[in-house]
């Protein structure tokens, strides 16, 4: 099964992100360059042992399990591992102009059809901050 990268960015940088799962570690650890390995206690978990740096000249690993995310840098092959909870937090996924469009076009489709059932049943005042909860999720998309 090929493994499909998708574009986030980090405030100041863009990466190449996959999240690890058991069903694609073989085809992550070859993208980056890392083994497969087990751990050695009870629950023998399997991981991907990723380099992600060097200290005096000596390769830097972290380990990689199911759940976690691996990232590249988009300049080179500067790689690093974060859990998934610091993944979300730091990082957002950056759609392409096709997934932009569509994203907006089912946010204005969901605020007109309810504008539309509340004009039917009279009640139109009832959807005051519509247009301004629409726009806020339109603008965290740019």
């Amino acid at each position: 099964m090929p493994i499909v990268t998708a574009t986030y960015e980090r405030r100041t940088f863009r990466v190449q992100a996959i999240r690890v799962t058991k069903e694609n570690m073989r085809e992550l650890a070859e993208w980056c360059g890392g083994d497969l390995a087990r751990t050695l206690d009870e629950n023998e978990r399997d991981y991907i042992s990723v380099t992600v740096g060097h200290v005096n000249g000596r390769p830097r690993l972290a380990r990689a399990y199911a759940g976690n995310w691996v990232t590249r840098l988009t300049e080179g092959n500067n790689f690093r591992v974060y859990k998934d909870k610091s993944f979300v937090e730091a990082f957002r996924a950056i759609l392409d102009d096709t997934e932009k469009y569509a994203k907006v076009h089912q946010l204005v489709r969901a605020a007109m059809r309810e504008q539309d059932a509340a004009t039917y049943h009279g009640e139109s005042s009832n959807t005051g901050n519509t247009a301004e909860v629409i726009t806020t999720k339109i603008l965290e998309l740019f």
